[in-house]
């Protein structure tokens, strides 16, 4: 019983009820992921639309973090989201990924509402993102494991409500079969999606969410790369020039300025021991 009481209290969920918002914020994200999937006629639309957080968690960077970036900066952004559009819509017209809803590039392969969402969950990561960046390290002595069991007993809590008030899910509840479906494949999906939640935590305490984002694109190169090598899956010149922009736009931001004048800490301790935050700090 001691340890159970050793354990809440190191994880003062009273006094961090703040984890509640990117909480909220990463169950709207997820659902309305699968909202989409269930709309659009290919993955290739969300993962179109979705490449969008890279702009907007630099903008949140900068409006909730303080973060500055030059202008070459800015502009190598440009190019990082610039180099993962043109590269997917390559790989997915080399591999007729579509054949049977027409051409990636064309515009009704993007209807408004799937847009519209897809829209609003890449707010929302990058906007839950770059809070809990700002959680994080405004206790850098704190463990991650400890925060992230924090921020995920709030996620759990956030899903739960989500399962009760969809009426679907909630009568696979009610019937005892939650776990239907759960085969071997399946299991050790959600076990790679956990080990992904705890590198990305990693990179988010230790680095940004720009360095995240950043990663989370290479990560596309490098799946399309070993796809090619291992399970014949083409790509063209477009790919080639578009994969050269993106990693060209990486390169770009890290030399366009240094961590001095583009990444202030979120978090200011004066010589009196006082904290002082960014003027969003309260949110």
């Amino acid at each position: 019983a001691s340890g159970w009481t050793g354990f809440a209290n190191a994880l003062q969920l009273r006094r961090n009820w703040r984890y509640l918002i990117p909480a909220l914020g990463y169950t709207v994200d997820n659902n309305l992921r699968l909202v989409v999937l269930s709309i659009v006629d290919a993955p290739i639309t969300l993962l179109i639309i979705g490449s969008f957080d890279i702009p907007m968690v630099a903008a949140l960077s900068g409006l909730i973090l303080g973060r500055r970036f030059t202008t070459v900066q800015k502009a190598a952004i440009f190019f990082v989201l610039n180099g993962i559009l043109t590269s997917q819509i390559a790989a997915c017209t080399a591999n007729n990924a579509t054949r049977s809803a027409g051409a990636c590039d064309d515009p009704r392969m993007y209807p408004l509402l799937p847009v519209a969402l897809s829209i609003v969950f890449a707010f929302c990561s990058a906007f839950s993102s770059v809070l809990v960046e700002k959680y994080f390290k405004a206790k850098q002595e704190e463990s991650i494991h400890v925060q992230n069991i924090r921020l995920y007993l709030y996620t759990c809590v956030c899903n739960f409500l989500t399962m009760i008030l969809w009426p679907s899910e909630r009568r696979r509840l009610l019937s005892g079969r939650m776990v239907d479906g759960f085969s071997f494949i399946v299991v050790t999906l959600v076990v790679l999606q956990a080990a992904y939640g705890l590198v990305t935590a990693l990179i988010i305490k230790h680095i940004s969410n720009i360095g995240r984002v950043f990663a989370s694109a290479a990560a596309v190169v490098v799946t399309t790369v070993v796809s090619a090598a291992f399970f014949g899956y083409r790509v063209n010149l477009v790919w080639i020039l578009g994969t050269s922009c993106l990693l060209g736009g990486m390169a770009l931001f890290r030399l366009g300025g240094t961590a001095t004048d583009t990444e202030p800490p979120a978090v200011k301790i004066d010589r009196r021991g006082l904290v002082s935050y960014s003027p969003l700090e309260q949110v």
